[in-house]
């Protein structure tokens, strides 16, 4: 089946969305070319083609329970596509550094996308991630 862009990304949302772990990465991956580049600029993570990319979805998802990615704008054209968004998690998993703290985050964000051949070909996540860490309980509210 073929989707339009704008299908496409809002699959993108709803597929981050599935926290059904023998299915969660690889609808996800389906839309993505097979060298795809995904970047998440907060915390400085690259991942190229779809095997580093299935490696991150299942770290989000195994730190993130309920984690969800609940679309506000889409914008796209044949070569482009911009989303903004709210992200949603509870930190109930270890990340290196980082102990489980059981709390819930709430943050906006927003996502650009290039497409080649009807699929996404790169993404770049932006969002602040001190907000995040501070609802985690990881950083205080008090940092400037």
């Amino acid at each position: 089946m073929t989707h339009t862009n704008e299908e496409i990304l809002a699959l993108w949302a709803r597929y981050w969305s599935i926290n059904d772990k023998p299915r969660e990465p690889e609808l996800l991956i389906s839309l993505f070319t097979e060298d795809c580049y995904y970047e998440d600029v907060p915390s400085k993570t690259v991942v190229n083609g779809k095997d580093e990319f299935r490696t991150f979805i299942h770290m989000v998802h195994n730190a993130f329970s309920d984690f969800q990615m609940k679309l506000e704008n889409i914008h796209a054209d044949e070569h482009a596509g911009f989303m903004t968004w709210m992200m949603y998690g509870v930190h109930t998993g270890d990340r290196p550094g980082k102990p489980a703290t059981g709390k819930a985050f709430a943050v906006p964000g927003s996502t650009y996308v290039q497409f080649r051949d009807g699929k996404i070909a790169h993404n770049r996540d932006f969002y602040c991630s001190k907000d995040v860490a501070i609802q985690m309980g990881i950083l205080s509210a008090d940092v400037h």
